[in-house]
């Protein structure tokens, strides 16, 4: 099982700290395939692909935290920068995401990706902007859809590669 397929499934069971432990080993790497990814999980029950979503969305919220606080550096600039703007064309003007329990999968997944090393999260965003872009764009999710359409114009067909730094 590569680390792509490990991360995806370990996003079915109930140990959130494993799942973002397997998705930052996953991110950690030069060669991130991320249409790989999204194929993967596709092709997953809808509970896990809710999960994601779930996680997609939770984690625009972080990255629109992180940027209105100027709590990021050179590392993740790019995708907190993005994530912000996702979050206050789509998610944030429509339905605002409730607060977690402490004890949510989601909340524990998107504490846990916080503190990994920032290089690791732009990675991680890459993913999440990749899923957001398919939501959109394959699936026609009206959120998503007015979201991205922005940063199409901005920021072009790719919008959602984040680079290495």
């Amino acid at each position: 099982m590569d680390r792509i397929e490990t991360a995806v499934n370990s996003l079915a069971g109930k140990d959130a700290e494993k799942a973002y432990g397997d998705i930052a080993f996953a991110c950690n790497t030069y060669s991130l395939n991320k249409k790989a990814f999204v194929e993967q999980i596709t092709a997953q029950k809808p509970k896990i692909r809710k999960v994601w979503t779930d996680i997609c969305w939770y984690w625009l919220k972080h990255l629109s935290y992180a940027y209105l606080n100027d709590n990021y550096d050179d590392r993740n600039k790019q995708a907190c920068r993005i994530g912000f703007n996702l979050y206050q064309n789509s998610i944030y003007k429509f339905e605002p995401l409730p607060d977690l329990l402490s004890v949510n999968f989601v909340k524990i997944f998107i504490t846990g990706i916080s503190h990994i090393h920032p290089t690791t999260q732009q990675s991680f965003s890459s993913l999440v902007f990749a899923w957001l872009n398919y939501l959109a764009n394959e699936k026609g999710e009206p959120i998503a859809k007015k979201a991205i359409k922005e940063l199409i114009k901005t920021r072009g067909e790719h919008w959602y590669n984040m680079s290495m730094i």
